[in-house]
């Protein structure tokens, strides 16, 4: 089942219930992401230790434009979707 239907049904079953972010999962696609598009390796390491951060703190629009200002730097589209 996808991230958004669990989200739609807790939503629907459990209107009061509060959410949390998963912050195991999206850390773990970090060092891949690092490793294509920073250099040098010094700076892959922060950069991880800061999504990491951002990822605890729930902080999505920081994310979101973190990784699209990236990915614009390295000259690949950043294409956002809807929410």
């Amino acid at each position: 089942m996808g991230e958004d239907v669990l989200r739609r049904l807790v939503e629907h079953y459990f209107p009061s219930a509060i959410q949390i972010m998963e912050w195991i999962h999206p850390c773990q696609y970090l060092d891949p992401v690092a490793e294509l598009l920073i250099e040098p390796e010094d700076q892959q390491i922060i950069w991880i230790a800061d999504m990491k951060n951002l990822f605890w703190e729930a902080e999505l629009k920081a994310i979101n434009q973190t990784c699209k200002s990236l990915l614009e730097s390295d000259g690949l589209p950043a294409q956002t979707t809807p929410n």
